[in-house]
C-alpha cells in the first residue's frame, strides 16, 4: 500500500528532529486524543485515479495524499509542513517495498487552528504519480 510505503521516506532526521519518534509520531487519521502525543503527522488518500489504455489498466497511478501537522504552536505546524515539503516535492525514486515512484507534486496545504483541542494544523497535499 503507498500510503504506508511512504512512511520511510518522510522519517528523515529533518522530520524525527521536529516531532521525534516516528513510530508514534506518523500516523494515518485520526489525530490522537491525547495531546500528550503532539507533535504529530496524520495522512490520508483523498483521491485515487488509476490509468487505463483500451487494453485494460496500464500500471501507473495516481493519488493524492493529506499529511496534516498537528502541533501546539502555529510555527511547530509550519515547520513540519516545510520540512515534509522538501521531502516530497519534485521526488522521484524506487521507495523501500519496491514502488517505483514517477514524481510527487505538492498540489495545496492550509493552516486551520482547532479550537476545541487548542491545536495548530497545517496540510500538506501530495500527488504521487507511481507504478501499480
Amino acid at each position: 500500500m503507498l500510503e504506508t510505503a511512504m512512511l520511510p521516506l518522510i522519517s528523515q532526521s529533518s522530520i524525527t528532529a521536529l516531532i521525534g519518534t516516528v513510530a508514534t509520531s506518523i500516523r494515518p487519521i485520526p489525530a490522537p486524543e491525547d495531546l500528550i502525543s503532539y507533535p504529530v503527522i496524520t495522512y490520508q488518500t483523498v483521491s485515487y485515479i488509476a490509468d487505463y489504455t483500451v487494453q485494460g489498466h496500464s500500471g501507473w497511478a495516481q493519488k493524492r495524499i493529506v499529511y496534516n501537522c498537528w502541533a501546539a504552536s502555529y510555527l511547530l505546524s509550519k515547520q513540519i509542513q516545510e520540512a515534509l515539503r522538501l521531502i516530497l516535492s519534485g521526488y522521484e525514486g524506487i521507495l523501500t517495498d519496491g514502488t517505483q515512484v514517477f514524481l510527487i507534486q505538492i498540489a495545496d496545504g492550509e493552516d486551520f487552528f482547532e479550537s476545541d483541542s487548542r491545536l495548530y494544523r497545517a496540510s500538506l497535499h501530495a500527488v504521487i504519480q507511481y507504478a501499480e
